[in-house]
């Protein structure tokens, strides 16, 4: 059972989300109590002002009129409707000599495509369909608080004569994976399947030097779910007597479920630089990130980021040289197997022109010889002879033991080599084998 004055004190304590959270109710369900119960909500926009430092007056509690409902069993009997009287006048907005902080150039126009979103997972986590964007990854109850604190952040950091864009599209610049969970549980890695939503530049700071990643995310939180017949709810003392009392216990889960608590990063956007420092509020925090203090602490950083870019930018060139160097003696290992490949090419083209040459001699010596020996038989039969020897030529054909050395193709004709001093060295191995 709530009260009006427990409603009332819980309402102007902390987001309604929550509220509703612990309630084990709907946010509009909650809204349907207030409004039955006559009890002041805070207006739109409350704790995002309230987390920069702009504190709105608080309503008193009117007094419950005749027929409004002065406490909520949570046993679901619907309320009654309000009566129109006992509404509250609308006050006007009281207004402060300050004005509000012009939006940032990146973030204007920003909210309406963050809550264009692609259906919301069961981490309720904004996946808007433009990724474009600046890195920006929140719930929609903590977009209001988030493009607020980014935008001082940003404006903070222009003041500062440093400007906030994204990158470019073939820049080399790389985002950060950054482990949302606000409190990460030992031996239990962060590796989520499906992948969260990224933009698809990171959010960059322009310095001299080195270029520094910005984002800005909303923390989860390892927590107690318990079933209900609304699904998944954060679990409490309250909610579990409650469904006691109901019969129905539900069962429970632990998830990492956002938290409604920001998170500023910043990182060494060069990949040969390891850096990044993070702010983040926490459960017990009285006072809210004060952008001006991260602004500072990240451009005192500058010197040291400029050092390590140079280290990084020296090891690169290290590397380089190593890699260049390596890549020079695989080449020249290429080249002496194809050098070596031709000349064994060559040699055994060489060969077999020898061997046919061998036997070209070989029947032409035959011929020659049956030819002579013709001369010295008789008429007729030197003429029945000669023609033996003629048909036999005619068979094999005339055969030139020169085509077969124009034919052969020395080494340097098969293959051109790279390195004149590769050749040398596989011409001396090639003729110590011979």
């Amino acid at each position: 059972m709530v009260t009006r004055e427990e409603l009332y004190r819980l309402i102007w304590a902390m987001p309604m989300t929550k509220v509703s959270t612990q309630l084990g109710i709907s946010y509009g369900k909650l809204v349907q109590i207030c409004t039955a119960m006559g009890v002041p909500r805070p207006a739109q926009g409350h704790w995002a002002r309230l987390e920069l430092g702009k504190v709105d007056p608080v309503p008193p509690l009117p007094a419950a009129v005749e027929g409004q409902p002065t406490t909520w069993t949570g046993n679901g009997t619907p309320l009654p409707k309000p009566n129109p009287a006992a509404r509250a006048p609308r006050k006007k907005a009281i207004t402060g000599n300050k004005t509000p902080p012009a939006m940032h150039t990146l973030l204007r126009g920003t909210k309406a495509q963050f809550l264009n979103s692609r259906p919301t997972r069961d981490d309720g986590f904004l996946r808007p369909y433009k990724r474009a964007m600046p890195d920006l990854r929140t719930t929609s109850e903590a977009l209001d608080r988030g493009l607020l604190l980014a935008n001082a952040l940003y404006n903070n950091f222009e003041e500062a004569g440093h400007h906030v864009v994204l990158s470019g599209l073939n820049s080399a610049a790389r985002r950060l994976q950054v482990d949302p969970r606000e409190a990460p549980i030992k031996g239990r890695q962060y590796d989520p399947y499906p992948q969260p939503w990224r933009p698809d530049r990171p959010t960059l700071v322009q310095t001299e030097g080195v270029s520094i990643g910005l984002i800005v995310l909303e923390m989860t939180e390892h927590v107690n779910m318990r079933y209900t017949n609304n699904g998944f709810v954060r679990d409490s003392p309250e909610l579990a007597a409650r469904l006691e009392r109901s019969h129905g216990s539900g069962w429970t889960t632990f998830e990492d479920v956002p938290s409604g608590r920001l998170r500023i990063v910043a990182y060494a956007a060069d990949s040969g630089v390891d850096w990044s420092q993070s702010w983040q509020e926490s459960e017990d925090q009285t006072a809210p990130l004060s952008p001006e203090t991260i602004v500072k602490a990240v451009l005192a950083q500058k010197r040291q980021l400029l050092e390590m870019a140079e280290e990084a930018a020296r090891r690169a060139e290290l590397r380089h040289r190593a890699w260049l160097e390596e890549q020079e003696k695989c080449r020249r290992r290429e080249d002496e197997r194809n050098i070596a490949k031709s000349y064994e090419e060559s040699l055994a083209a060489l060969q077999s022109a020898i061997q046919r040459w061998s036997r070209v001699m070989d029947i032409e010596q035959f011929f020659s010889q049956a030819e002579q020996r013709a001369a010295t038989l008789p008429s007729k039969a030197q003429t029945n002879v000669l023609e033996r020897v003629s048909l036999a030529r005619n068979l094999i054909g005339r055969q030139d033991p020169l085509d077969l050395l124009r034919e052969w193709k020395a080494p340097a004709e098969i293959y051109k080599p790279l390195y004149a001093d590769s050749a040398d060295i596989v011409q001396q191995r090639t003729r110590r084998n011979l």
